[in-house]
């Protein structure tokens, strides 16, 4: 069954840092672009306020498509206790 909910968008960095190390970000206005070994990916930068975008939420839904692209899923899970 599929897991709901949200997560911090500062939590999802900290995953990053770990499991796609290397990884570059593009911010723009309304999103963070991702890039990892020549795969792009995107992430909303939720509340459009300068101090709170990394206090955001965005669905888990979300940072799991972020997984199975960069095919990081399993350092994933490993990382975030919210994707088990």
């Amino acid at each position: 069954m599929p897991r709901h909910g949200r997560i911090q968008i500062r939590k999802v960095f900290e995953m990053l840092d770990e499991c796609a190390a290397g990884y570059t970000v593009i911010e723009t206005r309304h999103h963070w672009r991702i890039h990892y070994r020549k795969q792009t990916s995107w992430l909303p930068k939720g509340e459009h306020s300068r101090q709170g975008a990394l206090r955001a939420e965005i669905d888990l839904g979300k940072v799991k498509s972020i997984g199975r692209r960069f095919d990081i899923l399993d350092c994933a899970k490993r990382t975030l206790a919210q994707l088990r």
